[in-house]
């Protein structure tokens, strides 16, 4: 029902409508479309920007893994390298030993035979070139330092023995005139005695770090 309203003399007035006209309805129903993909394209780029990170957060953390993986086995393949390098100067040290045993029992023949084979030569420089400072939280400083004195031992024994065979073949066949076999044989075997310290010395260091539940 159509609301009129009355003046005082009673006149009734129709009320005013307001009228909007077609392109008024057009912009209208852009401005709502347009309010509606602003907002649609805001939460589609917050959600990319959230995906985003996720998978940014993802990767690091992949990354990071992977970084402490290879860590891991780097040291795991270092630690390796160290124990194989002892095991080889233990290794040599077997061999010095039989070496020292062989030599004794030529010597102490009567006459005595001079050995026809040098203590085994150990390497020195390489041991101490390639073995770190530091083995399982333990120093190897003393270690090195030993294997040093070892390999002099080893050379001032050979040399002793190359004289005692240089003497014998240019000399009388009589060994126990030969001055370099009483050199080797005196004081019990001094020098032999020296090396099987050193080498006794070595082997305990080698099995303490060896087998040590320490690592670092």
């Amino acid at each position: 029902m159509l609301d009129l309203k009355f003046l005082d003399n009673n006149i009734a007035i129709e009320p005013e409508f307001k009228v909007t006209n077609k392109a008024e309805h057009i912009m209208i129903g852009i401005a709502n479309k347009s309010l509606f993909w602003s907002i649609g394209t805001f939460i589609i780029s917050i959600i990319a920007i959230f995906i985003t990170s996720f998978l940014a957060i993802k990767s690091i953390n992949n990354s990071v893994k992977l970084f402490n993986i290879e860590l891991k086995n780097k040291k795991e393949y270092d630690e390796k390298v160290q124990k194989d390098l002892l095991r080889s100067v233990r290794t040599q040290l077997r061999c010095i030993e039989r070496d020292i045993g062989g030599h004794q029992k030529e010597l102490n023949k009567t006459p005595p035979i001079i050995p026809s084979y040098d203590i085994t030569h150990v390497d020195a420089n390489y041991y101490i070139t390639n073995i770190r400072s530091e083995i399982k939280g333990h120093e190897t400083e003393i270690l090195k330092e030993t294997i040093i004195l070892l390999s002099n031992k080893i050379k001032n024994i050979n040399r002793l023995l190359h004289l005692a065979q240089e003497f014998d073949s240019s000399n009388i066949d009589d060994t126990t005139l030969n001055p370099h076999v009483n050199e080797l044989k005196s004081k019990k075997y001094k020098y032999h005695k020296h090396l099987m310290i050193f080498v006794e010395d070595i082997g305990k260091d080698i099995k303490q770090i060896l087998y040590s539940k320490l690592i670092k």
